[in-house]
Order: structure tokens, then C-alpha cells, then sequence
């Protein structure tokens, strides 16, 4: 995985693949800006490694406007990372295309480990 992030280095620590909420949550991130350049500016400002965080709720309201299914990319990246912030709806996978469905079903299998 390598992001262009806030840590300024570029590329995701190591450590990040043994944590199933950070590497989930990024797998689906990093996706999402392979798919559409207009991501990196969003996990850019709202990706923070070495503080540890990711403000979601930031993501999403810039992401407000967006398509639908993106916005549910953003919003299962934010339940995989924390299930107790973040509510993710099963029923809205129906909304997403065929690539954002292999994305989503990927980053749910690094969360759990299946």
C-alpha cells in the first residue's frame, strides 16, 4: 500500500498490515483514489498516521456532494475502522457498481480476516 499522506513519507508503515481496523480502512481509501484521482486530496487532508487518526467525518462532509456509492465507500472505510463511531447498512451494497462490490467485499475481508 502507499498513500501520499500526512506522515509526508508516502508510504503506510508496516505495522499497518497487522492492524485488521487501519488496514481495511486504508485498502478501501487507497482503492478509492486508484479509482479517481479526486481521493488523494481527501485522505491527504483527513489521513494523519502519525497521530493515529483519520477524520471521517471530515471525509465525509466534504464528500457530501459526491456520487452515492463513493459515499458509501467512505462511509464502510469509517465502520471497518470504528464500528462504534460509524454505521454501515449491508442492504447498501445494492448501490454500489461491480468494482466498488469487490472493493468493499476485499476491505471487509482484511477487517475480519476471512
Amino acid at each position: 500500500m502507499s498513500l501520499a499522506l500526512k506522515s509526508g513519507k508516502g508510504q503506510i508503515p508496516s505495522w499497518i498490515k497487522s492492524d485488521p481496523y487501519w488496514n481495511s480502512a486504508l485498502y478501501i481509501l487507497e482503492s478509492l483514489v486508484k479509482r479517481d484521482s479526486k481521493f488523494l486530496a481527501l485522505t491527504q487532508a483527513h489521513v494523519n498516521i502519525e497521530e493515529s487518526t483519520i477524520s471521517f467525518t471530515d471525509m465525509k462532509r466534504e464528500a457530501a456532494l459526491w456520487p452515492r456509492g463513493e459515499r458509501l465507500m467512505i462511509d464502510l472505510a469509517a465502520h471497518l475502522f470504528n464500528e462504534e463511531v460509524h454505521e454501515f447498512y449491508l442492504s447498501d451494497f445494492e448501490l454500489l457498481d461491480s468494482q466498488l462490490k469487490e472493493i468493499a467485499i476485499k476491505g471487509i475481508r482484511k477487517r475480519f480476516n476471512i
